[in-house]
């Protein structure tokens, strides 16, 4: 019997699917499996209570290994080691995984300043680091030693940055150039003084910053981006030790959720904020804010007013808190 050449290619391609060699989860580049042993080489950590890396052997295919994540070329391409207690820095080796997209390591209490190699990782999308115990300034020039190098902020894939909980301090770099950055976290680090972020406005697609429970005093954009600042959707700037309230918030008029709870912010409530349209959270509690200003031009925000510090309710802040301790 003849056997048809369509049926033939059919019944080849089934066998070959369905052949362990070409499934994602069996496969492993030698270069990949050296790499990531290299790094668990270099790790420090107690291998009763890191059980993550104990399917980290030989014997197993490293896109099978726990945490680890490879594409159909059988590279590595995400690396979730949260919640594993390290000890120690972060090894320089991270860097030899040039093709991951997400890293997190999220709570694994590495201590050090973050390794100048993540700059390998161009293809980076998201990179959470929160958590740790990671210490530096993040610097404007290359020439300082021991902070975090420029070049990570000019990965310019980057969609999702988290550097939260952790000891950075120093100014804010001028290199921060993420074309598709979304989401700035630098919560509760050591950040403190005026904080320029003009380096930010570049970041066309950034939506979400939080600069909570540091102490910068101040944020601050200059007089001539203003008007080329992203809009952000979302703010945090509780805990910031503010004494005002920042002048270009007023130019934020995309701003959903606006957080200056915890502050010494002192004196009445200025009238812009009624003209932020899209505003559906603002917390100012905790402030020594005394009065508000009301708003008689374009106060698309402001129907209902209740003071004697109380809550504040209008039909689009749906949450607004003058509650003074």
């Amino acid at each position: 019997m003849k056997v048809q050449p369509v049926l033939l290619l059919l019944v080849i391609s089934i066998i070959l699917c369905t052949c362990p060699g070409h499934v994602v989860s069996g496969l492993c580049l030698d270069d990949q499996r050296s790499f990531l042993l290299q790094f668990k080489n270099n790790l420090t950590f107690d291998h009763q209570h890191s059980t993550k890396l104990n399917s980290w052997n030989e014997s197993i295919a490293c896109c099978d290994w726990s945490g680890v994540t490879c594409d159909h070329d059988a590279r590595v391409i995400a690396l979730d080691l949260s919640h594993t207690k390290f000890s120690g820095g972060l090894p320089l080796s991270i860097g030899n995984l040039v093709h991951l997209s997400i890293l997190h390591l999220y709570n694994c209490n590495f201590s050090g300043t973050i390794p100048t190699s993540l700059s390998n990782l161009t293809e980076l999308k998201e990179m959470d680091l929160s958590h740790n115990n990671f210490v530096g300034a993040i610097p404007s020039s290359a020439l300082f030693e021991g902070t975090i190098p420029p070049s990570i902020f000019q990965l310019r894939g980057l969609v999702y940055l988290r550097l939260s909980k952790n000891k950075l301090s120093g100014p804010m770099p001028l290199s921060i150039q993420f074309s598709g950055l979304h989401e700035l976290d630098l919560s509760s680090n050591k950040f403190s003084g005026p904080m320029l972020i003009d380096a930010l406005a570049l970041n066309r697609n950034l939506s979400v910053l939080d600069l909570s429970f540091n102490m910068i005093d101040d944020v601050i954009v200059t007089d001539v981006l203003l008007s080329t600042f992203p809009q952000l959707r979302i703010l945090n700037l509780a805990f910031c030790n503010l004494k005002t309230f920042p002048a270009f918030l007023k130019y934020q008029s995309g701003l959903y959720d606006l957080y200056l709870s915890y502050n010494q912010i002192q004196g009445i409530v200025p009238n812009w904020i009624w003209r932020l349209d899209e505003l559906s959270i603002l917390n100012v509690s905790h402030n020594s804010l005394t009065n508000f200003e009301i708003c008689t031009i374009n106060c698309k925000g402001q129907s209902q007013v209740f003071f004697n510090l109380l809550p504040l309710l209008t039909s689009q802040a749906t949450i607004l808190a003058l509650l003074s301790q």
